[in-house]
């Protein structure tokens, strides 16, 4: 299988059907929801490998974590921290870390609720695995707010920038080559997007002004994260390429890497659904006064279809696409291996 999120078929067929099969899933444990609800409680999860030159930091991960919670309406009070960690690796990086975890912890008044260590010969660099736990807001997740079926027309708002956590991966692994390339100030700008990445605020916004359902962006790009909304919702949609909300450092690093920005790891930004156009107008007048940038990029269709229009042209959307930074892992695996 290639590397990175796994394919819808493969989530479906050996993931989703046998809990579906066994009755064991839970509320909102599906492909294209952030979030699962138990009880009281709202959990999401984040798993990926740590110290790569292409990995997410640790704050990313952890960010990614309270934005899936964000999406249920519930904010993050404990986290739990999970992590196999390489036998031959110094323990220095284990401590660092802990050490960025608890930081991050302690910044966003969230509680460190343990988890488990264990040192492993089977993987190559820390696996890192980060559980949040939350208690629902009102609406409360799972709600029929959120369980209602999506209705044809209804505006889908992208709120914040795609890529800004990807964009910031990209300037710390290629940052001579970008340096040769592009204005220090233009990089400059581009070092701040790591500080933009958590969705939040924008999330509490838009469901104090009726949102139907939201999904954050992440792993696969503003693309995949289409295609998943669409899936929560069991609905089609038709969207705009032009009004997709993009840096423009984002834009340039990405072409001249040679990489597809839409495709690019996406944190930072945030898809929400509302029901009535008043609804949306309401969402992105309140956005618009906490300086976050948002607009109506798409409609909720009747059936399947998924299309993405560009002026006067338009295409199906693909099913998600590899994210470009498990592309550029893959090749640079690739790469060591042959030599």
């Amino acid at each position: 299988m290639r590397s990175g999120k796994a394919l819808p078929a493969v989530m479906d067929r050996s993931v989703l059907r046998p809990l579906r099969l066994s009755g064991a899933a839970g509320a909102h444990v599906g492909y294209g929801s952030d979030f699962a609800v138990t009880g009281a409680a709202v959990t999401a999860s984040v798993c990926g490998t740590a110290g790569g030159r292409f990995d997410l930091t640790i704050p990313m991960m952890i960010s990614s974590v309270m934005n899936g919670l964000s999406c249920g309406n519930a904010v993050c009070g404990s986290l739990r921290t999970d992590i196999v960690f390489p036998a031959d690796m110094d323990e220095a990086e284990l401590k660092r870390i802990m050490t960025e975890t608890a930081a991050f912890c302690r910044d966003n008044d969230m509680e460190a609720a343990g988890g488990h260590t264990c040192i492993s010969h089977g993987v190559s660099r820390p696996v890192v695995t980060f559980t949040g736990i939350g208690s629902a807001a009102e609406p409360a997740a799972g709600s029929a707010q959120l369980t209602k079926t999506a209705r044809e027309g209804m505006p889908i708002i992208m709120a914040g920038e795609t890529g800004l956590a990807g964009t910031a991966v990209l300037l710390r692994a290629f940052r001579e080559k970008l340096s040769g390339r592009f204005p220090q100030t233009m990089l400059a700008d581009a070092e701040e997007f790591e500080k933009r990445i958590l969705i939040t605020e924008a999330a509490g916004i838009a469901w104090k002004g009726g949102a139907l359902a939201m999904h954050d962006v992440s792993s696969g790009g503003i693309f995949a994260a289409l295609w998943e909304l669409g899936e929560y919702l069991k609905t089609g949609f038709e969207a705009g390429l032009r009004s997709i909300l993009l840096r423009q450092e984002t834009v340039e690093i990405c072409e001249y890497l040679g990489l597809n920005p839409y495709q690019l790891y996406g944190q930072g930004s945030l898809l929400i659904t509302a029901e009535t156009d008043a609804s949306a107008d309401k969402i992105i007048r309140g956005l618009a006064q906490a300086g976050i940038r948002s607009a109506v990029i798409g409609r909720t269709v009747r059936g399947a279809r998924r299309i993405l229009t560009n002026g006067e042209d338009s295409q199906y959307l693909e099913k998600p696409q590899q994210d470009m930074l498990a592309k550029l892992a893959d090749n640079e695996y690739t790469r060591s291996h042959e030599s």
